[in-house]
């Protein structure tokens, strides 16, 4: 899909956060090649501060993009805390 389609779907249907199996999500829009996708998602792995939607438009060649979920830190302290 297109940059414009994903960004609708985003905000029509999932905005920034969605809950999963009792867990949050951020919801991106992300380049759909994979090796687009892993130079963009490295950008923001360890510090989702840096996303903003457009960000995926920097790293796409191919101009195909669409959604992917991100586990929250506080999804990610969740599931810590289930395991301790």
């Amino acid at each position: 899909m297109t940059y414009e389609e994903a960004l609708n779907l985003k905000d029509s249907v999932y905005g920034n956060v969605i809950i999963d199996d009792k867990l949050p999500y951020h919801t991106t829009i992300a380049p759909k090649k994979m090796d687009d996708f892993l130079k963009f998602y490295r950008v923001f792995q360890k510090d989702f501060t840096l996303y903003h939607d457009r960000l995926c438009q920097e790293y796409c060649t191919d101009g195909e993009y669409e959604l992917r979920f991100h586990l929250t830190d506080e999804g990610k302290y969740m599931i810590h805390q289930k395991f301790i």
